[in-house]
């Protein structure tokens, strides 16, 4: 069971997959008026890509409006995060930079999951990761042909 230790019990790869898979299910950016995208919306339920990692015990709002390498270093970093190794950092850091493009556009969450759906495999690659699970439930739901 996921407790929010990431940084002592997941891999990048387990990571990656996590996210991955949530941001695909959620199809929507997490997103507040009032602080752009957002790790957590308890109106809507939905969580950004380093949202979804962060135990609701460890968040608090003080985190929005703050991206993933500088809350790192905030006296009010939920510990999950604080705790990071460098590698797991850099790894949400681009998660989140994958959750946060386009985040103002209004895309339906077809066309959000497109966009998500090739960005992360590339994320995967670049950091050699395995995407053949991801790749195959997400190319048949979407639909996809490459």
């Amino acid at each position: 069971m996921f407790d929010g230790l990431v940084a002592n019990y997941m891999t990048a790869q387990e990571v990656w997959s996590k996210v991955a898979n949530h941001l695909m299910q959620q199809g929507r950016v997490c997103y507040s008026q009032a602080s752009g995208c957002a790790y957590h919306d308890y109106i809507t339920g939905m969580k950004c890509a380093v949202g979804v990692l962060i135990p609701e015990n460890e968040y608090t709002p003080n985190c929005e409006g703050q991206p993933i390498y500088l809350l790192r270093h905030k006296h009010f970093c939920p510990p999950t995060l604080k705790s990071l190794t460098d590698q797991l950092g850099e790894l949400l850091n681009d998660l989140q930079r994958i959750h946060d493009t386009n985040a103002g556009e209004k895309l339906t969450p077809a066309q959000q999951r497109k966009v998500w759906f090739t960005a992360l495999r590339n994320l995967a690659s670049e950091r050699r990761l395995n995407s053949t699970e991801f790749e195959t439930r997400w190319k048949s739901e979407l639909d996809l042909t490459y």
